[in-house]
């Protein structure tokens, strides 16, 4: 009976319609790029749209995989609440029963070579033709895909309907519907591909091989194996990428126990209730169903669902990896959205450690600001120079996350952003950099028994706290537009400190030695830059790359001493 099936034929199939899907995503994802990155991003804030878009997405992508991929990046990032997450797994399940249809309604029903051969045919010629023209080779990487999808349909119908004519059917019924429900998610788990085996199971019914009852068992076993692709891709995950993936799971367990169980009932309600004669139409109308019916259980409880998964795996804070941990997954806007984050908190972190400077040994209401600036950056009590340590072990770990970015496929706006973004880090601690050149001066000033660089400590300090304590609310208030004109006054504030001081201090010709005199010329300049260097981070940080290049045809008077 093996001789009798064509097996060669058969896999040379399975692998064509493999190849033909994995051309079909990388050209939509390609052609959809950022904008279908945004829709999801954007449309994303209720669970009822959340799970439009899992539908529409995974319809148009015809992979529920690369879509739930894209939820544990983008939910690790923090862009997607957890619950939205878990609403676009389950619309992605309802969204990938569109290859079923495609397949029931036009791959059994016409002349596949007659189509499928002209699409491979012209689709690789405009490929080679246009290998330089992005857009239109995608579309005809897509017509390509879409060829080889049918064409390898065509070869495993082909090979399974020579077998059918001279096999017995009844003896299959004996293996029990549990059986054949394994054998979906076994192999679906094998070639990772729920599509792939929704057409096996089509192309067995459409041969008599099987029963329509045990065609469903294999879908409903197939819908369960899907989940090994986001199981395999939280592994290594933190704990909310590791609760998507145990929430598609479990949703997906809970819909085909239950449309198991319904086997037997749905079956007549489909074929002689509905009227759908045709097996192979009403495998379709049944996949459909059983997703949908899942979606209708678990969206009324997605709140209290989000909660109990939530109570799962818990997070291990580190103050080094707070954000990027989150990013085990390559997707550039959630890349961005991670590197926007590392850059605010290590601006946050810069300036309380350069207030630091200005406060060691002063009084119990400094040294308690300056316990819990240790505390923010996981650290006991130390130095100013070891806690500037500990934030350049940070940026560290900011630019080897930058670096490994760099490799993935990116569009321009988003490698500008990222290359900001990584200026801004650097800015912070070019900032943090300056005050530790003159950090022990500063010290050296505030126990000083000379009055005139007493009193110079206090001015300094007085200053750089009103500089930072404004910096530090438009950080947290600002849009592109008003921080753009307060990040301007704020660097002409500097430069404008920086030079009256200078006249200050030569008109006043104190009783300094050329050291002392030296030492209070370099701690003035070195806040000047300290406080020029953060800005810049702010700068980057808030503004879009436009506006950033704008700021920087600022004047040139702001960016440097002369």
């Amino acid at each position: 009976m093996l001789d009798e099936f064509e097996i060669w034929k058969f896999v040379a199939g399975l692998g064509i319609f493999l190849f033909g899907m994995f051309q079909l995503e990388h050209s939509l994802k390609i052609l959809a790029g950022r904008p279908f990155k945004l829709f999801l991003r954007k449309h994303t804030d209720t669970a009822l749209k959340a799970v439009l878009v899992g539908v529409l997405t995974t319809a148009m992508l015809q992979s529920s995989s690369v879509v739930s991929l894209m939820v544990l990046a983008f939910v690790g990032a923090g862009i997607i609440k957890m619950r939205h997450g878990l609403a676009i797994v389950f619309g992605a399940n309802l969204g990938t029963t569109f290859t079923g249809w495609i397949v029931a309604t036009i791959g059994f029903k016409l002349n596949i070579e007659g189509f499928a051969l002209p699409a491979i045919g012209i689709g690789s010629v405009l490929m080679l033709t246009f290998s330089n023209a992005r857009v239109l080779n995608n579309l005809s990487r897509f017509l390509v895909g879409f060829g080889f999808l049918f064409l390898g349909l065509n070869y495993m119908k082909v090979s399974i309907e020579n077998f059918a004519e001279g096999v017995d059917i009844v003896g299959f019924a004996d293996y029990g519907l549990l059986v054949f429900s394994l054998i979906g998610v076994g192999l679906t788990a094998l070639i990772q591909s729920s599509s792939a085996m929704l057409v096996i199971t089509l192309s067995v019914l459409n041969a008599g091989l099987i029963s329509f009852e045990s065609a469903v068992a294999m879908v409903i076993g197939a819908n369960i194996g899907s989940t090994s692709t986001i199981l395999l891709g939280s592994i290594k995950g933190i704990p909310e990428k590791k609760r998507i993936a145990l929430g598609q799971l479990l949703f997906n367990l809970t819909t085909g126990i239950i449309a198991f169980v319904l086997i037997g009932a749905s079956s007549k309600v489909i074929i002689q209730i509905f009227g759908v004669s045709d097996k192979v139409i009403a495998l379709a109308v049944y996949h459909s169903l059983f997703n949908l019916m899942g979606i209708v259980v678990f969206l009324p409880f997605i709140g209290k669902f989000s909660k109990f998964l939530k109570s799962k795996f818990v997070e291990v804070d580190d103050a080094l990896t707070t954000y990027m941990k989150k990013a085990t997954l390559r997707e550039p806007i959630a890349a961005i959205h991670i590197m926007e984050q590392e850059g605010k908190a290590i601006i946050e972190q810069t300036i309380q450690l350069n207030m630091v400077a200005f406060q060691f040994n002063e009084n119990e209401e400094d040294e308690r600001f300056a316990d819990k600036v240790r505390e923010t950056l996981g650290v006991g009590r130390k130095t100013f120079g070891q806690l500037y340590d500990r934030l350049k072990q940070r940026e560290g770990l900011i630019v080897e996350f930058y670096v490994k970015e760099q490799n993935q496929e990116m569009e321009k706006t988003e490698t500008a952003r990222l290359n900001q973004l990584i200026a801004s880090v650097r800015g912070a601690l070019h900032s943090a950099k300056s005050l530790k050149n003159v950090s022990h001066n500063l010290d050296e000033f505030n126990k000083s028994a000379n009055d005139f660089l007493h009193k110079q400590y206090v001015f300094f300090r007085q200053q750089s706290h009103e500089f930072y304590n404004e910096l530090r609310v438009l950080l947290n208030t600002g849009d592109n537009e008003t921080s753009f004109e307060k990040l301007a006054d704020m660097m002409r504030l500097n430069q404008k400190q920086y030079e009256e001081f200078l006249k200050q201090f030569y008109s006043k010709k104190e009783k300094l030695s050329e050291i002392e005199i030296s030492t209070v010329l370099n701690v003035n300049r070195e806040i000047y830059s300290s406080r020029k260097n953060i800005v810049r981070a702010a700068k980057n940080l808030m503004l879009s790359p436009e506006r950033a290049e704008d700021f920087n045809d600022i004047p040139n008077y702001m960016h440097g001493v002369y």
